[in-house]
């Protein structure tokens, strides 16, 4: 079951950029942050429960990934709107929202690239970059 969810996950994850608007893409790529707190939970044995809006920093801290809070709360509450109210930053999904939401989207796309080695167990010192950074970072292996 979790190498399906794995194939899955990484599937959803290669196509999210081919979709057109930011909320788009925020959507499909928080579908992946999703199944990657299952598989983290099912492959750590997590058995705790962990409220949906802390999920993103438990596997920050679990997995030694850097933190940027205020951006994982944007992430959180973009989230939020979209999938409890169909607003995307405060608008209607097509108005392209605002640059902060363009970012948000950005970013979440970098934590899922830091967080499918470190779920997967793949030991590369990239998992420990900055994700709310523009630039490069080496996928160097340890």
């Amino acid at each position: 079951d979790n190498q399906n969810l794995i194939t899955n996950l990484l599937y959803m994850f290669c196509r999210s950029p081919q979709y057109e608007w930011e909320w788009e893409r925020f959507t499909v790529d928080y579908m992946v942050i999703d199944g990657l707190w299952k598989l983290h939970k099912d492959l750590r044995k997590i058995e705790s429960a962990v409220p949906h809006k802390q999920r993103i920093t438990h596997m920050c801290k679990y997995y030694e990934i850097p933190e940027q809070e205020e951006c994982i709360s944007e992430i959180v509450r973009l989230r939020n709107d979209l999938f409890h109210e169909s607003l995307w930053d405060s608008g209607q999904p097509c108005n392209g929202g605002s640059n902060d939401a363009f970012y948000q989207a950005m970013f979440l796309r970098n934590i899922i690239k830091r967080l499918v080695p470190a779920v997967i167990g793949y030991e590369t010192l990239f998992v420990k970059t900055e994700w709310w950074h523009l630039g490069t970072f080496s996928f160097d292996k340890r």
